[in-house]
């Protein structure tokens, strides 16, 4: 419990517990324990009912988290910040995984279209937006700091340009390079406010043409950005917000379902 409160603190600049107010520190505890508790009894019943994450598929995991990382120095110095280490992640990882694969035998939940249209059509009000611009991506890290890592990070991502521009399937190159978790959906972050965007990425995203293509670099690292589609400020339709309405509903449900199991 006491690391769970610490990581938490973490992300809001480790204040000392004598610090916060006492709604905060019970709120905290409260939250922690209930989710602790919760994890637990979930992992302990997929032991119970003999399902395990296998090492294979711990290390997978491991692995796409180290991907988001330049180097493993890195690292491993976010997992300290969180007063975790390599070894604590693996674990919390299995133990995530074995819940999660017995949380999915035992909830299914899907969303019709009506429920959809229902839900538009009687919540309006949620559903304007500012100018907004969608794109789809392709991160390349550098390796590290040094200026011959960054040069090397530059020259891939400005070979990669080279080979949308030639005509390549940019979905498949993001799917096969980019180290961003949008690289399962061919690269794709939907549609997104100047706001919500990296200054650079923004930038170069609301001036390129529908089909426009740039290499920008923000401090995530080097973007191959596509641009694929515009729309000035409005409501979205519900084919346009289908999607997302479909998936926060599923969630909605699913969550309800948890909480139920």
């Amino acid at each position: 419990l006491e690391e769970l409160v610490n990581r938490e603190l973490s992300t809001i600049g480790n204040p000392e517990w004598k610090n916060l107010r006492a709604e905060y520190r019970a709120e905290l505890t409260l939250n922690n324990i209930t989710a602790l508790i919760n994890s637990k009894l979930l992992f302990q019943q997929a032991l119970a009912t003999g399902i395990k994450a296998t090492d294979a598929e711990v290390q997978a995991e491991v692995q796409k988290y180290a991907k988001t990382f330049r180097s493993e120095a890195e690292m491993n110095a976010a997992l300290a910040s969180q007063n975790m280490d390599r070894a604590t992640l693996e674990k919390n990882i299995f133990e995530n995984l074995t819940a999660s694969k017995y949380v999915e035998g035992k909830i299914k939940v899907t969303v019709t279209d009506a429920e959809i249209s229902k839900y538009y059509k009687s919540n309006l009000e949620e559903f304007p937006h500012p100018d907004i611009v969608r794109t789809s991506h392709i991160l390349i890290h550098p390796e590290g700091s040094s200026a011959a890592q960054e040069a090397a990070a530059n020259e891939r991502a400005q070979n990669l340009l080279s080979r949308v521009k030639k005509g390549e399937d940019f979905a498949t190159l993001a799917r096969q390079n980019s180290v961003d978790s949008s690289a399962s959906q061919g690269g794709d972050i939907g549609y997104t406010s100047r706001e919500a965007l990296a200054p650079e990425y923004a930038e170069a995203a609301f001036s390129l043409p529908i089909g426009g293509v740039q290499v920008v670099r923000t401090q995530y690292g080097y973007h191959i950005i596509k641009v694929t589609d515009k729309k000035k400020e409005g409501l979205f339709t519900l084919d346009e917000i289908k999607p997302q309405l479909s998936e926060r509903l599923k969630t909605e449900k699913y969550q309800e379902e948890l909480n139920n199991l």
